[in-house]
C-alpha cells in the first residue's frame, strides 16, 4: 500500500514537473517543433486546458456535485457566488485569462460540449491524492472522469480537429 502511494506521489509530482515545465519553459507560445503531420501546425497555442487538484482550483466542481457555495463567496469579483470557495478568482483563473481562453467550467457542472470549448476543470475542494477522504472525487477519480471526457469528445467530434484539440492541450496538475 505505502509503496502505491509512493508511487502515485512520484508520478504526481512527474505531471507537476511537466506542467511547470511547459508554463515556464514554453511560455503561451507553445509548444514548437510538433510534426505537421500530425496537428497540422508547427506550433501548439493550447487551446485547451484540463486541471485537476482540490479547493485551490475548485471552480465550482464540489458545489456542483454537493452543495451550493453561497454568498459572500464569489460577490466581490463575479458579483454573485460563483461555485467557487472564495470570493474572487483562483490561480487557475489567473492562468486562464494569460492563455487568453475563458475561465475552465467545473466538470461537474456541465452544461454541454459548448461549455467545454477551451478545457474542463475537474478538481474539486477536499480532493487528495489518496482514496476517499472528505471528497469522494480523489485523483483516480478525477483521471477517470477526464478519460470519459476525452472518449466524449472525440465520439463528437469525430474528426482530426477533435482529437488535435485534445492531443495539444496544457493539463494543469496542482499539487494535492
Amino acid at each position: 500500500m505505502i509503496n502505491m502511494v509512493f508511487r502515485k506521489e512520484i508520478q504526481m509530482f512527474g505531471l507537476l514537473f511537466f506542467f511547470l515545465f511547459s508554463v515556464l519553459g514554453f511560455g503561451t507560445d507553445g509548444i514548437q517543433g510538433l510534426s505537421d503531420d500530425n496537428y497540422g501546425s508547427s506550433t501548439c497555442n493550447f487551446p485547451a486546458v484540463f486541471n485537476f487538484g482540490d479547493s485551490n482550483s475548485d471552480t465550482g466542481g464540489i458545489s456542483a456535485a454537493f452543495y451550493p457555495i453561497g454568498v459572500p463567496n464569489g460577490e466581490t469579483f463575479f458579483g454573485k457566488p460563483s461555485g467557487r470557495a472564495c470570493d474572487g478568482r483562483l490561480i487557475v483563473d489567473f492562468m486562464a485569462e494569460e492563455l487568453g481562453i475563458m475561465y475552465l467550467r467545473a466538470y461537474l457542472d456541465s452544461l454541454g460540449l459548448s461549455s467545454f470549448k477551451t478545457g474542463a476543470n475537474f478538481a474539486t475542494g477536499g480532493s487528495s491524492i489518496r482514496q476517499p477522504g472528505f471528497s469522494p472525487f480523489h485523483l483516480d477519480v478525477q483521471i477517470s472522469q477526464f478519460r470519459q471526457f476525452k472518449a466524449r469528445v472525440i465520439d463528437i467530434a469525430n474528426s482530426t480537429q477533435g482529437i488535435r484539440i485534445i492531443n495539444c492541450t496544457l493539463a494543469s496538475f496542482e499539487h494535492l
